[in-house]
């Protein structure tokens, strides 16, 4: 994001509580803070942000908003995808991509989890993403998975007990 850019949505900002006393000095302070996020995610983080406030809100709870959507924009991007009965089986290439991105969700789910249980002493859960790893890994090899998809996922043996549209 550029100067002009922050300082117009540091103003937009700004605008939303006309009671509160800004001065050049804090509207500097504002735009550096915002500066490294793009115009878009610093948009959304403040228009996030004022729907709740009562008060200005600080520099930190803007960027905390962003960060929560960035990280909720990446979840979305990784592909969900599963071909079900009656469309088709996914490519090994599928399931490799699908792999890529359940091992890297698995892999900062753990990071996160292993230190809060070791401060307790406790062990941590088995991965709960295990069994889609386990899928995918399939998949990629080559192997019909669409019996285990079925029984393990979705939680039907054929097409009669199916719970789902």
């Amino acid at each position: 994001m550029n100067e002009t850019e922050a300082s117009t949505l540091v103003a937009r900002l700004v605008a939303f509580f006309p009671g509160v006393r800004f001065d050049l000095d804090n509207a500097k302070a504002y735009e550096h803070a915002i500066m490294d996020l793009s115009a878009r995610e610093a948009e959304q983080a403040i228009e996030s942000v004022v729907t709740t406030a009562l008060f200005l809100p600080p520099i930190a709870a803007i960027r905390a908003e962003a960060m929560r959507q960035r990280k909720l924009d990446r979840d979305r991007r990784m592909p969900a995808r599963l071909s079900l009965p009656g469309s088709g089986t996914p490519s090994p290439g599928e399931w490799a991509t699908l792999l890529a991105s359940l091992l890297e969700s698995s892999a900062r789910h753990q990071r996160m989890a292993e230190p809060w249980y070791a401060a307790r002493g406790k062990k941590p859960p088995p991965d709960p993403a295990q069994v889609f790893v386990d899928l995918a890994q399939a998949g990629a090899r080559g192997e019909d998975v669409q019996g285990r998809l079925k029984r393990e996922v979705l939680g039907y043996q054929d097409d009669s007990e199916r719970r789902y549209p």
